[in-house]
């Protein structure tokens, strides 16, 4: 009986890195709201046309959706490698990347 709660009191091994994901989700969702409101402002002081704001803000969003992609590709394949430490390594990745980018 003592085995059986403690196999169901331990945490699985992919919500160890769960936290550090909603760290990431979070700064990447703050990254949005802080660069496309400030972009208007310094495109409008670099003498662009109104209509470059929108293949900025297109140009921007393309670039996470492919960011995304990449980046869930390199998840998965850290996953397979090392499923209790690889979600950890390839968000830490991420941050670092986003930071120095």
């Amino acid at each position: 009986m003592r085995a059986a709660l403690d196999h169901c009191c331990e945490q699985p091994p992919h919500e160890q890195w769960v936290p550090l994901f909603k760290i990431q989700v979070f700064f990447s969702c703050v990254s949005f709201s802080i660069i496309v409101p400030s972009l208007a402002n310094y495109l409008r002081r670099m003498g662009a046309e109104e209509w470059v704001l929108g293949v900025a803000v297109a140009v921007y969003s393309l670039g996470e959706m492919v960011g995304s992609a990449v980046f869930g590709k390199l998840m998965t394949k850290r996953l397979r490698e090392a499923p209790a430490t690889g979600p950890r390594r390839c968000l830490l990745e991420t941050m670092v990347f986003g930071v120095v980018g």
